[in-house]
């Protein structure tokens, strides 16, 4: 087997089939990715641009370990250019732009084992399908978050954008991820019509960190969150994302060990007279009233407490 040495210059591979390109320019590589949607990207090193890089079609990027910069408005933007319906993947790095990742109208967006920062917007945007793309539905089943940081420094770390009521929903899966706003706004989030607020699915061990006081938006235009329950956990958390840490943020997590812990509940009265309770389980450290109701010509005596007397009343 040849064993072919990229050029030293090379920033990365396009693999099409049986085809390989070097590249040593961004430009160079977008023009390398082909129309059949078949195109691995393998990035060689750190790459710093001032542009939005439009992908033209659909494409795996394999981010090797490596950086993509931009101080543009999208950092790799999935954008149509020329067309439409375009499944991206990326994986295995980081991005980091004043918006990371943006997918733009019919088509979907696999993000895998990478770090995307959003320092002047949210780190994914996506905008609603058209209601004439017959392919929609399927988009929405592709698009996932997986085994992945997103971050903003400034705004909410994910968001749709539903420009017009002729667009259909979209939906955003997330599993094993951490999703953080270093702000008080919300994680998830919508800033479109609210004909089109979008649906968020969260599957394990998804945590979301925010300075406020709720994980996703709740006023109008507010998104769907469906999948695992989502609770807060106890106490406030320092975060560390690309050397930057965060201090005393809120979390909200699909992780059932955050769960408030609940303790079942009985209670038995004796003769003459009766005793209840408001439910039959409470969480840890939450305060019962018990009411207690001596028969006609009694009163009430002692309490037990798990055998042992309280004060009495």
């Amino acid at each position: 087997k040849t064993v072919v040495t990229p050029p030293a210059n090379a920033i990365a591979s396009i693999v099409t089939g049986d085809t390989t390109v070097y590249a040593t320019t961004l430009a160079d590589m977008l023009a390398a990715i082909d129309a059949s949607g078949n195109s691995v990207i393998t990035l060689y090193k750190d790459v710093t641009n001032s542009a939005s890089i439009n992908v033209p079609y659909s494409c795996t990027l394999d981010l090797n370990g490596h950086k993509i910069s931009t101080t543009a408005s999208n950092a790799w933007d999935v954008k149509a250019v020329g067309s439409e319906n375009k499944v991206i993947t990326i994986k295995n790095g980081t991005i980091d732009g004043a918006m990371a990742a943006a997918c733009w109208r019919n088509g979907a967006l696999v993000v895998d084992n990478c770090t995307l920062i959003g320092r002047g917007s949210a780190a994914i945007q996506i905008l609603n399908h058209k209601n004439a793309d017959a392919n929609a539905a399927a988009y929405n089943e592709q698009n996932i978050i997986k085994n992945s940081t997103l971050y903003s420094s400034i705004w909410i770390t994910v968001s749709f954008n539903s420009t017009n009521n002729d667009f259909t929903d979209v939906s955003l899966k997330f599993e094993n991820c951490d999703l953080i706003a270093a702000k008080t706004n919300a994680v998830l989030s919508n800033q479109g019509k609210e004909t089109k607020p979008g649906t968020y699915v969260l599957g394990e061990n998804v945590n979301m960190y925010t300075l406020g006081n709720e994980y996703a938006k709740t006023s109008a235009p507010a998104p769907t969150v469906t999948g695992k329950t989502v609770y807060k956990a106890n106490g406030t958390f320092d975060v560390t994302v690309d050397g930057t840490t965060l201090t005393g943020l809120n979390k909200f997590t699909t992780d059932e060990a955050a769960a408030p812990k609940k303790a079942a509940l009985s209670v038995t009265a004796g003769e003459n007279g009766t005793i209840t309770l408001p439910a039959t389980e409470a969480e840890y450290g939450a305060e019962i009233t018990a009411t207690a109701a001596p028969a006609e010509g009694y009163e009430f005596s002692h309490l037990l407490v798990n055998g042992t007397q309280v004060d009495s009343l």
